[in-house]
C-alpha cells in the first residue's frame, strides 16, 4: 500500500493506494469488418488473459493507435466472472481517421485497485450526465480516495503491454 500526502494552502489531502496481483494478457487482436449500412470498416480490439481466482480484480485499458492514445473509458471488474479467462472487446470510443494498413496498435492493461476502478466508473457516469436530453444540470463529482473531498485520484498499479500491427 502506498500513500502521498500534499500540503497545499494550509489544507493536508492524503490517498492510499494498494498494489494488486497483476492481470497478464495473453494475446490481444484487432479485426476490421464492414458495417451493415455503411460503407466504412469497423474494428473490434479483444484482449485475452486469465482472470485471478478467488480475487477482486479491476483493471482499466489504454487504448493507442501508432503511439496516439485513443479517447474513452475501457475498464474491467471481475463481479460476474471471477477466475474465468475473458475475451474483453469493449473498446469503444471516436476515431475520426482510418485504420490503414501498417498502423501499430498498443494495448496497455494497468491492474488497478477498487477505489481506483470506482473513480473512472463514477467519472463516465458524471460525464454522461451531462449529455443528451434528460441530463443533470448538477452532476456530483466522481468518487475519489483523496481527503478532504479533493478531485482526483491517487493510484498505483501494474501493467501489462501487447501490441499489434495492422495487416
Amino acid at each position: 500500500t502506498y500513500t502521498m500526502t500534499v500540503n497545499s494552502g494550509g489544507e493536508v489531502y492524503t490517498a492510499s493506494s494498494t498494489m494488486q496481483d497483476p492481470l497478464i494478457m495473453d494475446s490481444i487482436t484487432v479485426v476490421g469488418e464492414e458495417t451493415p449500412f455503411r460503407d466504412e470498416l469497423f474494428y473490434e480490439y479483444s484482449v485475452y488473459f486469465q482472470d485471478n481466482p478467488a480475487q477482486e480484480d479491476f483493471a482499466r485499458f489504454r487504448l493507442f493507435i501508432n503511439d496516439v492514445l485513443q479517447v474513452g473509458s475501457f475498464r474491467y471488474d471481475d463481479r460476474l466472472t471471477d477466475g474465468n479467462y475473458i475475451d474483453f472487446n469493449r473498446f469503444f470510443f471516436e476515431r475520426k481517421e482510418d485504420i490503414v494498413s501498417g498502423d501499430i496498435v498498443r494495448i496497455e492493461m494497468l491492474t488497478i485497485d477498487k477505489l481506483t476502478f470506482e473513480y473512472f466508473d463514477t467519472l463516465r457516469r458524471v460525464i454522461a450526465s451531462g449529455r443528451g436530453p434528460f441530463s443533470s444540470t448538477s452532476p456530483s463529482n466522481p468518487i475519489t480516495n483523496w481527503s478532504n473531498d479533493a478531485l482526483g485520484y491517487f493510484s498505483v498499479n501494474s501493467k501489462d503491454v501487447k501490441s499489434a500491427v495492422i495487416d
